[in-house]
């Protein structure tokens, strides 16, 4: 008698049991991932979803929605761009994650109800059977809050910094490690540019333009803090160039490099004015006073 038969049996019975096996991996891979997972049949009606779905909802159990929920139709999903995405993943798009900002109910810690902003990470994708058609479609969600709290405070912070900048009396620029002008606040598009053109720079009472390396900016980007008062704007009226007090520091990495140049410039022009109005009245009350003290000497 030939053990054909039993063979075929055993190999039948051999691939049952591993079909059962992934299915029970799958199973617990489903229930107890820490991602929210829930599955939609092709008309947009959820017919599943695991634990992590269900907590970050805030929906008593993974059977409350089964069969009645319908992200086609549901308005909060309409509003907030699930029930679009769905349709994009029935389409065979491949549709990138998006945040979905909910409101949801919850209990506070003297019992009363408040409702807390949850930001949710989704991501939705199709799922074919075997002849390649789209069978279902499914849906992830993780709890994105945290991040979204901070990279809303960073934005908030980053947005107060330019205002402080642009507030500033003095000019700033920032330049990038090639030199490349990243911000500049509006006293320094006063101070440095005419007509979107840069004006040019020289040295004090010369003509001589401005070494590019020894400006405090180039300075900065080779990790040197540094200020000069050696230098002028020149602008298009005669003898009004504009004296600067030049600064700059580097803004560096966490290896010590630098990455950008931070230059602060100050209009000199009413500090110089009112040094030559003081050195004037000096030599004119020196004046003044030698005078009588001549006359009284001559008379001894």
């Amino acid at each position: 008698m030939s053990d054909a038969p039993l063979q075929v049996e055993l190999t039948r019975e051999g691939r049952e049991g591993e079909r059962r096996r992934n299915e029970r991996l799958l199973q617990a891979i489903f229930e107890h991932a820490a991602v929210g997972i829930e599955i939609f049949d092709r008309d947009g009606v959820s017919q599943r979803m695991n634990q992590a779905q269900s907590r970050l909802f805030g929906l008593p159990s993974v059977d409350a929605v089964s069969g009645r929920f319908n992200v086609r139709t549901d308005p909060v999903a309409i509003s907030s761009g699930a029930a679009e995405h769905f349709e994009r993943a029935l389409q065979g798009e491949s549709v990138p994650p998006w945040d979905q900002v909910l409101n949801l109910p919850s209990t506070g810690p003297d019992g009363s109800l408040v409702v807390r902003e949850v930001v949710l990470n989704r991501l939705f994708f199709a799922v074919h059977d075997e002849q390649g058609e789209i069978d279902a479609v499914v849906a992830l969600a993780w709890d994105n809050t945290a991040r979204a709290k901070a990279e809303r405070a960073l934005r908030e912070t980053e947005s107060r910094l330019w205002q402080i900048l642009e507030a500033l009396p003095v000019g700033v620029l920032v330049q990038g490690s090639a030199g490349d002008l990243l911000f500049s606040n509006e006293v320094a598009l006063r101070l440095l540019w005419d007509g979107g053109e840069p004006r040019p720079l020289v040295r004090s009472g010369t003509r001589e333009p401005y070494p590019v390396e020894s400006l405090p900016a180039a300075r900065a980007l080779r990790g040197e803090i540094s200020e000069v008062d050696d230098v002028e704007v020149v602008v298009a009226a005669p003898d009004a160039n504009i004296p600067l007090l030049v600064s700059g520091s580097p803004v560096v990495d966490a290896a010590g490099k630098p990455q950008l140049a931070v230059s602060a410039f100050v209009d000199l022009t009413e500090a110089r004015r009112l040094a030559r109005t003081q050195d004037e009245f000096v030599s004119t009350v020196s004046h003044e006073l030698r005078t009588p003290l001549t006359s009284i000497r001559g008379s001894l």
